[in-house]
């Protein structure tokens, strides 16, 4: 099979050359200018990113976890950590084990001794949990559970080994938040003999080798553990298994984003002769198939970009293109098998924020989602955007760049090996977050950095919301990451991006405050229940927390990149007026001239909006409730919440 290329990962933290910090007590950072502050000073002699308010630091050889005062929260005893996700981190200690293994020279059953590494969980407060796989005991002929471990050989630091969505894959198992892993439902375990679980749930099915079932095959589990979709090799007898066979075999699967997986096919090409041996030649293509095994996107992709790896996978963008190669040459597609952008670079990165970086002649540059050239091909590397900035490696220094290629001052004395680095031979780049690690003297510690991009230019949307936008923008009701495409269609889960940002900001409080004072529970609870199949996002789950969304109950569903309907705007809108205080009970009735065709669900929210002036009519007195919203009238909409909470 073909060499997947490795994925971008945003939001990491870095490891930065120490540079100078600012007194916290400046003024608020300038817009287009990175901002550095020393949160914790270096002293400690390994660190990962902080999550969850939490983050694990090395002293004396163990792990332990600080929170951002830099006060000790879990001590230092172990000898891996891995940084929280949803309340929870996987932790190691040391150790060896006895393991039998039948000497096929020998003939005899001889018992080795290996190093492993004795896993479990932590939580927010330290409690520890031993993560419990259940294994084939040969005493007994049956299954029991006992303490999972794997050899120390096998760890790799560079995997990510923390929930998503309350699972997380270790040794081909698959451990929920209560530590025990999945078994299927006559409890037989989802690994060894050849099983493996290879990542976590993407909406409802779980990737997994399935050895046993289909003779050689890959495919899912559902969420019982039961197979739900297997590919397997071509006999002479038929093929015995769901996924159909464009080609000689079904070679891999992988996880499921946005109802569409890529599944890679072999198809056996000419005889290879050598002066010792003759062969088949492999050729390896790969299309997309949905949740019933079928080819919506027909085998014919040699390569491709993936966002996410081990957790998140996605591999078609927030604007619906995915970077893939064919005969040679790297553009984007979208989920209809359309190409959008020709086939015609070395390299085409996936997309965020509108912009992906693309290789031409050995060099970076970036396009738009249209493939207009934005930035020229000239540096050595790149990054994707995120919150309006990437990063760029010019040949001598890297440097964070804005959406328009602008050098974004004191962004220059970092050091650019802390983003551009190689893991297990493929390229990864990380882009900074919000907190990064410093290094000093080789000891470690942590920093902030502040970006505010620069306010859009009046061509970036239509006249008529310009001014708002801007508004809306200085009032800090836009994410940073939103502040792009103002044109387009917003999906449900960016709806809910903006929206929950806008309620933070409006009432001065933390999103996780909000969840916690409403609802009693941790937002990584909310997490933990898992409340949707296909999204794990935080500003969904603190909507939904809130009782601002409620998604589809029929299949788990929240369907977060679905373009969000005008009159599902107006329902989001109206109950986050409640929990900002106003009186959204008995609106008067709105006088559109298809008020009829409103939802039951929608009409008394959609007459509220009209009634504050917050959202109003397309023309002709309509509202259009099926109508898609774009993010510049969503922008407008909420700066005209704050308009009418003012008074």
């Amino acid at each position: 099979m073909k060499r997947r290329v490795s994925s971008l990962l945003l939001a990491c933290a870095l490891v930065l050359a120490f540079i100078p910090a600012v007194s916290a007590d400046d003024a608020p950072p300038e817009r287009g200018v990175l901002r550095y502050e020393e949160l914790i000073a270096p002293r400690y002699e390994d660190a990962k990113l902080f999550n969850d308010g939490l983050a694990p630091v090395k002293q004396d050889g163990k792990w332990g976890y600080i929170n951002l005062e830099g006060e000790v929260v879990i001590g230092f005893k172990y000898d891996v950590a891995n940084i929280f996700s949803e309340g929870l981190a996987v932790v190691g200690t040391f150790a060896t084990r006895e393991v039998e293994r039948y000497d096929w020279s020998s003939n005899e059953t001889v018992i080795d001794t290996i190093e492993v590494i004795n896993l479990g969980v932590i939580d927010e407060s330290g409690i520890y949990k031993p993560l419990s796989a259940t294994r084939y005991d040969e005493v007994t002929n049956g299954y029991k559970r006992e303490n999972h471990y794997i050899a120390k050989s096998a760890y790799t630091e560079a995997r990510d080994y923390y929930y998503y969505g309350g699972w997380v894959v270790i040794g081909g198992a698959l451990f929920g938040i209560d530590g025990n892993d999945m078994t299927s439902p006559d409890g037989y375990p989802l690994h060894g003999e050849g099983n493996a679980v290879l990542h976590v749930p993407t909406e409802g099915l779980i990737r997994a080798a399935l050895v046993p079932v289909a003779e050689g095959g890959i495919g899912y589990y559902d969420m019982d553990g039961r197979v739900a979709l297997e590919s397997g090799w071509k006999s002479s007898e038929g093929p015995k298994y769901i996924i159909p066979v464009n080609g000689d075999y079904v070679s891999n699967v992988y996880p499921f984003n946005q109802g569409l997986a890529i599944a890679w096919v072999c198809q056996y090409g000419d005889m290879i002769e050598t002066d010792e041996y003759a062969y088949m030649e492999e050729i390896y293509r790969f299309g997309f198939i949905d949740k019933t095994g079928g080819w919506v996107i027909e085998p014919q992709f040699e390569d491709y970009y993936v966002m996410g790896m081990y957790t998140r996978y996605q591999i078609f963008a927030d604007n619906g293109l995915a970077s893939v190669k064919k005969d040679g040459k790297y553009g984007a597609i979208d989920k209809t098998g359309k190409t959008v952008i020709n086939f015609q670079f070395d390299e085409l990165w996936s997309f965020f924020e509108d912009r992906a970086a693309f290789k031409q002649d050995g060099l970076y540059g970036y396009v738009d989602s249209q493939g207009n050239v934005l930035i020229e091909a000239q540096y050595q590397a790149a990054s994707g955007f995120w919150g309006g900035c990437g990063v760029v490696y010019d040949g001598t220094d890297a440097f964070i760049i804005d959406r328009n290629g602008g050098k974004v001052p004191g962004s220059d004395a970092l050091d650019p090996s802390t983003y551009f680095r190689e893991v297990n031979g493929s390229p990864v780049t990380y882009t900074p977050g919000e907190y990064v690690v410093v290094q000093k003297d080789g000891v470690y510690g942590y920093g902030k950095l502040s970006y505010l991009p620069p306010l859009p230019d009046p061509a970036d949307m239509d006249g008529w919301a310009y001014e708002q936008v801007v508004k809306a923008i200085e009032a800090d009701l836009v994410p940073a990451s939103l502040q792009n495409m103002y044109r387009r269609n917003i999906t449900r889960a960016d709806y809910c991006k903006l929206v929950m940002k806008a309620v933070c900001e409006i009432l001065g409080a933390e999103r996780e405050d909000l969840v916690l004072e409403r609802t009693g529970k941790k937002l990584s609870a909310w997490v933990k229940e898992y409340p949707f199949v296909d999204t794990v996002d935080y500003d969904v789950l603190a909507a939904f927390a809130l009782d601002l969304v409620t998604g589809y109950p029929a299949d788990s569903t929240f369907r977060p990149y679905n373009q969000i309907t005008r009159q599902e705007a107006a329902v989001l809108v109206t109950r986050a007026a409640g929990v900002l205080g106003m009186n959204t009970a008995n609106p008067p009735r709105s006088d559109f001239v298809d008020r009829d065709s409103l939802a039951s669900w929608s009409a008394s929210q959609v007459d509220f909006v009209r009634s504050i002036d917050v959202m109003n009519g397309v023309g002709g007195n309509t509202f259009s409730p099926m109508g898609f919203y774009t993010r510049q009238q969503s922008f407008v909409s909420i700066y005209r919440l704050l308009l009418a909470l003012r008074g």
